[in-house]
């Protein structure tokens, strides 16, 4: 339970740090080719990229595979992995994106955690995940959202 409060406390400052960090501003040598300028995008407008989507979101109940994804010393506790932990792939550069954005699509379309890029993860714990869930994960960078990544949903049990 100290874990939880402690994780709970360092988001939440980690949030607050990310809210004070200013936007990075994109240089030339990140340019692609495809984004030259033209006449329609001056030079000084930031080019609108399109953010590639998280794939392959999944649970785990591998501590491995948690703490490759940046769940860190949570991990270790293999009690932790018995509720939901959610990690997904994603492909791209980690100075364009401002972090993701997991989704309960289960009875709409409801923002459940956001995970800012400062943290270098790929995890959420999704305790309050219910048989019959589902969810998504997308990748932001200020008011850009990337697609969808799978869905994922919390599978049905059924008692002997």
């Amino acid at each position: 339970m100290r874990r939880v409060v402690f994780l709970l406390g360092l988001l939440t400052l980690l949030l607050a740090a990310s809210a004070l960090r200013a936007p990075a501003s994109p240089t030339p040598s990140t340019a692609s080719p495809a984004a030259s300028p033209t006449p329609e995008a001056p030079m000084t407008a930031p080019s609108a990229s399109i953010l590639p989507a998280p794939y392959d979101l999944r649970r785990t109940t591998n501590r491995n595979d948690c703490r490759s994804h940046g769940g860190g010393s949570f991990c270790q506790n293999p009690s932790h992995l018995n509720k939901p932990v959610l990690i997904w792939e994603w492909k791209g550069n980690p100075s364009s994106l401002d972090g993701f954005r997991l989704y309960m699509l289960t009875g709409g379309r409801t923002l459940i955690n956001q995970i800012p890029a400062l943290l270098n993860q790929q995890i959420v714990f999704a305790y309050t995940a219910h048989a019959g869930q589902c969810f998504v994960v997308t990748a932001y960078k200020g008011a850009h959202e990337s697609a969808d990544s799978n869905k994922w949903c919390a599978p049905y049990t059924v008692a002997p």
